[in-house]
């Protein structure tokens, strides 16, 4: 077929961990409850550490789950390159 490919580089190692890290949280069912997703969505229009927004919300073992979740489907964003 005449197919090509070359490499364009690779990507930083601590970026890929998170992206792996991140995937694991990607389907819907991490979303839940909804509640929890509306109030981070709420506490995070203004930036601040995960963590910390994530203490603002409830219980940080309930809360992450749901915060991963919302990084992966791109509803909040971070900078992935930071270890």
């Amino acid at each position: 077929m005449g197919w090509e490919f070359e490499w364009a580089g690779r990507p930083e190692p601590v970026f890929m961990a998170n992206v792996r890290r991140l995937s694991r949280y990607r389907r819907a069912r991490c979303e839940r409850p909804v509640p929890v997703a509306a109030r981070l969505l709420e506490v995070f229009r203004e930036p601040m550490g995960l963590r910390d927004g994530a203490g603002l919300v409830g219980d940080r073992l309930q809360v992450l789950p749901v915060l991963f979740h919302l990084l992966w489907s791109g509803a909040l964003k971070t900078d992935l390159l930071e270890g």
